[in-house]
């Protein structure tokens, strides 16, 4: 597995730290266009085959709690916990209707086998001495016919490709983190001025991990095909460069077209097409949605793993 690691003060063991980075993004405007958000997000597709009538969704480590709002909007009973005290504070005012609790995730104030799809998304790859208590925790919360839809940082292809460049410091700079291979979770002292943040496993290793909590995984989807590639060195400044284009291009009025032209391919089509692509990631468009899973598979940055108690 790899070791991540960054320069902050508060790194993602810290509720201050994921204060910061969610409690300004918490706005009423955002929640109540939660339907969309949820929507362009390949897990989706996954969660929606999933959660049931009168049955709880639980997101554990809820951060913005768009999940939350999304399936509680639609009749459907939904909980998020979360340890960022004041991130939960600003969602429980701009939505005082849903049920968002502060609370650890190793240590869930829910009853044994009481939820029927827990979600947890980027969350249990921050505990510096491994995933295990989370995982043993959910296992005990999760309904004997229900699921485990958690989504872990990959050790894709493409990491460990670019986990060849050996600086002498010893971590490999990746993105904007520290990177190196370690053959189990541990705290440890980290490099000078570099603070643990999270793991990324290899399939085998996260399917382990999860075997041992008394799960069977079903399936696995490789997700965040975007942010894998951004990993590759300059390709987030061409990015970037090319998303300043976009936003020109969409500023600028467009031409009329003449009385005699012939119709045009509608622009609202091409965009629900590049959203299915590039939002949703949708194997089911025909012919680029299976060559990009087959992308993702390779340089995708999250792993979602769909497991049932064993």
């Amino acid at each position: 597995m790899l070791k991540m690691y960054g320069r902050g003060p508060d790194l993602a063991g810290a509720a201050a730290f994921w204060d910061l980075v969610w409690e300004p993004q918490v706005e009423t405007a955002r929640l109540q266009n939660v339907a969309r958000l949820c929507e362009r997000d390949p897990l989706w597709a996954l969660l929606k085959e999933r959660v049931r009538p009168r049955r709880l969704f639980l997101d554990g480590g809820c951060g913005l709690g768009q999940w939350v709002k999304y399936f509680h909007d639609r009749g459907l009973p939904a909980l998020g916990i979360d340890f960022a005290p004041r991130t939960l504070a600003r969602l429980g005012s701009a939505a005082p209707s849903l049920e968002v609790w502060r609370g650890d995730v190793r240590r869930l104030p829910i009853a044994d086998g009481a939820v029927h799809v827990y979600l947890s998304s980027g969350v249990v790859e921050h505990f510096e001495e491994g995933p295990a208590e989370a995982l043993a925790e959910a296992r005990r919360v999760t309904a004997p016919d229900g699921w485990f839809v958690c989504s872990v940082p990959d050790e894709s292809w493409l990491r460990r490709l670019l986990l060849l460049r050996r600086p002498a410091s010893g971590l490999v700079p990746i993105a904007d983190v520290g990177v190196r291979r370690v053959e189990s979770p541990r705290p440890e002292a980290g490099p000078p001025g570099w603070r643990f943040f999270q793991y990324a496993f290899r399939r085998d290793e996260f399917r382990a991990l999860l075997e041992g909590a008394g799960f069977v995984v079903t399936g696995t989807v490789p997700v965040s095909l975007a942010w894998g590639l951004l990993e590759i060195p300059g390709w987030r400044s061409l990015h970037e460069r090319l998303r300043a284009l976009a936003r020109r291009a969409r500023r600028r009025p467009a031409p009329r077209p003449a009385p005699d032209a012939a119709p045009v391919a509608s622009a609202g089509a091409a965009l629900s097409l590049a959203e299915r692509l590039l939002l949703r990631e949708d194997p089911t468009v025909p012919l680029l949605g299976p060559a990009l899973r087959l992308v993702a598979e390779r340089a995708a940055t999250m792993r979602v793993y769909l497991a049932r108690p064993a």
